[in-house]
């Protein structure tokens, strides 16, 4: 009878344990977070077109998580509730024209692979990964770039036997 009550005991326990939001954390360091008032106001403000949307503490800070088009965004905001910064990872089709331009001069006949764009304060850089099929091996370039494209910075750079 008490390995019973035991057992039932511990099966309950489990269950409201993966029931919980807190079970779900990223290894990231991200912690699901109930709301910040503030942070959720700027939000609604801002993205009142968002999809999908889950919210995080990460350091502290609320994070909202969430897609927009065919866009994953993922935007910071401060302990105050004002929108620290915002990481938004998209197909490399968004990537704007110039620097399309300026990637393609200076990489000629890489492709674009993904975008993600960052955007906080005074910066706003795009990290763009380059792809070309060159002499029996696939070269990749991570690139960042200013936001048209003339200040271009390698990052990376991986090389694969085809």
């Amino acid at each position: 009878m008490k390995k019973t009550i035991l057992i039932s005991s511990l099966a309950i326990t489990c269950v409201i344990a993966l029931a919980s939001p807190s079970a779900y954390a990223s290894g990231s360091g991200e912690k699901p977070v109930s709301s910040n008032t503030k942070a959720m106001k700027t939000f609604m403000q801002n993205f009142p077109q968002a999809n999908d949307v889950t919210w995080s503490v990460v350091e502290k800070e609320p994070v909202a998580s969430f897609m927009m088009a065919d866009r994953k965004v993922r935007c910071f905001f401060s302990r105050t509730g004002s929108l620290a910064s915002t990481i938004i990872e998209c197909s490399a089709q968004h990537l704007p024209f110039e620097i399309q331009v300026n990637l393609n001069k200076r990489f000629p006949g890489y492709i674009p692979q993904s975008l993600t764009e960052y955007i906080s304060g005074n910066e706003h850089a795009y990290y763009v990964l380059l792809k070309v099929e060159q002499e029996g091996f696939i070269k990749w370039v991570r690139v960042k770039t200013d936001e048209n494209g003339r200040n271009i910075l390698i990052i990376q750079k991986l090389q694969q036997t085809l």
